[in-house]
């Protein structure tokens, strides 16, 4: 027969790995090309554009948007992260492992 104790822990121990180990290595995943999408690298040099070239404003603008996405993203990622240690704390306090 199972023992319930022991199948409770190997749950949060899974549970505390996907916090400190998967979760934060997704939030740097998505934090890690976030440099590489907001440069705005144009023809001419970083940072300038030909007056004439709208679209490199409009790509611009759209990396802007897709690096504020994926900044949220990690930031989701971390604050989930973060409960998730505070839930593991909690069962741990509640079966008396701490």
């Amino acid at each position: 027969m199972p023992n319930d104790k022991e199948e409770f822990q190997a749950h949060v121990d899974g549970l505390e790995e996907i916090a400190n180990r998967f979760l934060p290595a997704v939030a740097e995943c998505l934090r890690h090309p976030i440099g590489v999408i907001t440069a705005h690298e144009g023809l001419e040099a970083s940072g300038h554009f030909s007056l004439a070239d709208s679209l490199q404003q409009t790509y611009a603008h759209f990396t802007d948007v897709i690096g504020g996405r994926q900044r949220i993203g990690a930031d989701r990622v971390d604050e989930t992260a973060h409960t998730l240690r505070e839930i593991i704390g909690l069962y741990r306090r509640a079966d008396g492992q701490v």
